[in-house]
């Protein structure tokens, strides 16, 4: 497995504030700061459109050449359950269609 850096406090909070406090999975997006655990804890989770270890999802289809795993680009927040299907799914969840949703999310934040 590859070796996990830190991923710098500015991807998170660039992460936090393009999800604008939802799950960045179009048919979900759930709160990400529940009012049941006050509105001041997050449930988000980072997840890897194209996976961080060599056995994970999506892995195959890394870019040739240089590719930053942990780069603002490959990563998406998440709720824990949507975490869970798009990792369990890959084929149903292709790098394309994961980068397509984030445009849509994107898009609707912009309303």
């Amino acid at each position: 497995m590859a070796d996990r850096k830190h991923i710098p406090t500015e991807t998170k909070l660039r992460l936090f504030s393009e999800a604008a406090g939802h799950c960045q999975r179009p048919d979900c997006l759930q709160p990400l700061f529940p009012a049941e655990m006050g509105g001041d804890k997050h449930i988000a989770e980072m997840a890897h459109v194209i996976s961080h270890g060599e056995t994970g999802p999506r892995y195959e289809e890394r870019p040739a050449g240089e590719f930053e795993v942990d780069s603002f680009e490959n990563l998406i927040l998440l709720c824990p359950t949507c975490h869970t299907i798009i990792d369990k799914d890959p084929d149903g969840y292709s790098p394309s269609f994961t980068t397509i949703f984030l445009d849509v999310v994107v898009m609707q934040s912009m309303r």
